[in-house]
């Protein structure tokens, strides 16, 4: 795999991070500590995962 291919897997999972934690810091009500508490839970990384599968599908059907 290059390094190309490896910056733009880890690139594209760490913009699936942060909208992740854009969400969470919204139902979290603004609160920073709370977010990212709820960010390292099951479910966050659920989401993460989630958001990282569906942009690596649209990208691949795009192409």
């Amino acid at each position: 795999m290059s390094s190309y291919a490896i910056g733009v897997i880890f690139g594209r999972l760490l913009a699936s991070y942060l909208i992740v934690l854009v969400i969470l810091f919204l139902f979290a009500r603004f609160k920073h500590k709370e977010a990212l508490r709820r960010s390292v839970k099951w479910y966050g990384f659920l989401l993460t995962s989630a958001v990282f599968i569906a942009g690596l599908a649209s990208s691949s059907l795009a192409s």
